[in-house]
């Protein structure tokens, strides 16, 4: 490891403090070997403070700074604390862990030095997601004059934003997740699925924002039944029919790699491994004009480095 930091420009270290030092790993030790070396720290709770030495698991970062509880509305019934599986702190951290790597690269043209750029998952989430907090602390401040309501009431979505992001099974099982957030783009679908003649209909006046649950729960059905009248592969075929309707499939693992957009951009590369033969994998995600990236050979193997 000591011998691939010191001819590398960035290191990313995710222990918690000290730990990476006491290992012959940490920023004085790497940066004296090697001056221009940009090296990075993603920490849970950051290099100081009282939480410094917590694991930064995101769940017990989540819990520690009351996310859980801000997102409290998505469970059914509300009253306790929502675990959310998806990475809602890690991919901010990481963002803002590749802004400060890329400034500190930059700064390194003029200054010819390297510098330590630290990034936490707790600081990250104070510039994510600030919505979901201040509604939560204003609606138990101001209780009786303000009210955060649930967005899921008995399996079925209250808000009409759910509706206008509608995530719905096809006939042959596939998920697809639509967004037509505006006006324009939610009529442009339900004219798509023949379902445009709703808005002349007293009965749904207001769409998507309906004011009842049976009409919720109604109109879901609807919408839900709809998308499973029909393949992946014809629905494919309608949206490309109808330029102000959006839907796209969920990829499970290496089907990423045959996203169009991925291939047009550049962004699957090919190569002959010795051991597994021919592969496709994630390419350079960035194109440099001066210093292109290329994947010129295969991951290495299990003790490939260990002579050096």
């Amino acid at each position: 490891a000591l011998s691939l930091c010191a001819d590398a420009d960035v290191v990313i270290e995710t222990f918690r403090p000290g730990i990476a030092d006491r290992l012959g790993m940490g920023w004085e030790h790497l940066s004296a070997l090697n001056p221009r070396l940009v090296y990075c720290a993603i920490t849970g709770f950051g290099s100081n403070g009282p939480l410094r030495a917590l694991q930064g698991y995101e769940g017990v970062v989540m819990a520690k700074f009351g996310w859980f509880w801000a997102m409290a509305d998505m469970v059914q019934g509300g009253g306790r604390p929502a675990f959310l599986t998806t990475s809602y702190a890690c991919y901010p951290t990481s963002m803002i862990a590749i802004q400060g790597i890329m400034a500190a690269l930059y700064e390194r043209e003029s200054s010819g030095v390297g510098q330590k750029v630290e990034a936490s998952l707790a600081q990250s989430q104070t510039v994510y997601d600030t919505m979901n907090w201040f509604c939560r602390i204003m609606a138990q401040k101001y209780e009786g004059g303000f009210r955060q309501t649930a967005r899921i009431e008995n399996g079925v979505p209250v808000g009409g934003l759910f509706f206008r992001l509608l995530i719905a099974m096809t006939k042959d099982g596939q998920w697809l997740q639509f967004s037509q957030t505006v006006d324009k783009l939610f009529r442009a679908m339900m004219t798509m699925f023949e379902l445009d003649w709703m808005f002349e209909d007293p009965k749904w006046a207001g769409l998507p924002d309906l004011d009842t649950h049976e009409l919720r729960r109604e109109f879901w059905e609807i919408l839900l039944n709809k998308v499973r009248s029909k393949t992946a592969a014809e629905w494919s075929a309608m949206i490309a029919e109808h330029p102000n309707v959006w839907a796209e499939p969920f990829r499970n693992g290496s089907e990423l790699l045959d996203h169009p957009q991925m291939i047009y951009n550049g962004m699957v590369a090919e190569l002959d491994d010795p051991r597994l033969g021919h592969i496709r994998m994630p390419g350079p995600i960035a194109h440099m004009s001066a210093t292109p990236a290329a994947v010129l050979r295969p991951a290495p193997g299990l003790g490939a480095h260990d002579a050096n």
